[in-house]
């Protein structure tokens, strides 16, 4: 078997525990909090993504509660959906997060926390399956939506990025996938991409350096048919049309104004849509979600403390 290149973090193992969902192997990793409370701290990231990239954010988050990182099938090393008969749907992602949560007994005094896709999939589940809604004192987004309409991409663009996910879900496209991502070719690919992203020019050599090994790590472990297939999903369809019901959670979402991929406005009128209670939140970041985040203490810069104190002052909680 071929190595897949390492991410520049390592996760302690004792922090690590494999779980397993009808044949599909995954982690959950447990950061316990760095004083004691009742309160866990449910993390799904989004596409693109892994334990070993959004670690650090978990690390931070110990400030507040035990934080429980969940993977998801497709992404950060866990085999897709596919693998077990099932289709890539909001639906399927939904009933896995409920049954990790019931089966590993994480079913009270939980914050929900989703980066971006992550939110979409911890969104569906509390509506699909409200009885999470008793389990949950709030959902808390990072850069999250929930509708095609909160990208802000201009055309022909966003046509350009939902082509190429529709190329890439098919025979041909998957079998280029696999010739670029070959060990050989992927620091040729990302090293021409670099120049046109804007997260990968950030920092200093080193931490260019680190931005693109986090990179081959990335692309070599998440699911390629996974990645396509989601980015279809999430350029077309609208969880506000799921269900009539409104979720009673009061949600928040931390933004910023300088997204380079949705509108702020747009994403805030699909969550009061769909949440009963709302309060948005503004971040200087330049981008929508960096590939190398160092340690807690550039998360801190990041999500500014004060940020998450706000909440805690809104919902009542002490930190």
């Amino acid at each position: 078997m071929k190595r897949k290149p390492q991410a520049p973090v390592t996760i302690p193992a004792k922090q690590i525990k494999h779980i397993n969902y009808s044949g599909l192997k995954g982690r959950i990793v447990h950061v316990p909090a760095n004083k004691k409370t009742k309160r866990d701290l449910i993390f799904v990231a989004g596409q693109h993504s892994s334990h070993e990239r959004m670690y650090p954010f978990a690390e931070f988050l110990a400030d507040y509660a035990n934080v429980y990182m969940i993977d998801v099938p497709g992404f950060g090393g866990m085999k897709s959906f596919k693998a077990i008969g099932k289709k890539i749907t909001y639906d399927n992602y939904a009933d896995y997060l409920y049954t990790v949560l019931k089966t590993q007994r994480l079913n009270k005094n939980l914050i929900f926390f989703g980066t971006s896709l992550g939110g979409q999939f911890i969104t569906r589940m509390l509506q699909k399956h409200p009885d999470t809604q008793k389990w949950s004192l709030a959902f808390i987004g990072s850069v999250s939506f929930i509708a095609a309409k909160d990208f802000y991409i201009k055309q022909p663009y966003r046509f350009m990025l939902e082509w190429f996910a529709r190329l890439s879900i098919t025979k041909p496209g998957l079998l280029f996938t696999k010739i670029w991502r070959n060990r050989l070719v992927i620091p040729l690919m990302l090293s021409f991409f670099a120049r046109f992203k804007k997260k990968m020019r950030l920092g200093d050599a080193e931490k260019r350096r680190k931005h693109l090994q986090m990179e081959k790590h990335l692309w070599t472990t998440n699911d390629a048919e996974t990645h396509g297939r989601s980015a279809v999903m999430f350029f077309n369809e609208d969880l506000r049309t799921y269900s009539d019901e409104l979720i009673h959670v009061s949600a928040h979402n931390i933004l910023t104004k300088d997204d380079q991929y949705f509108n702020y406005k747009e994403v805030n009128k699909s969550f009061r849509d769909v949440f009963d209670q709302y309060t948005p939140h503004y971040l200087s970041w330049s981008v929508h979600m960096p590939s190398m985040i160092e340690d807690k203490a550039e998360v801190a810069k990041m999500i500014e403390p004060k940020i998450i104190d706000a909440i805690f002052e809104a919902e009542g909680w002490k930190k």
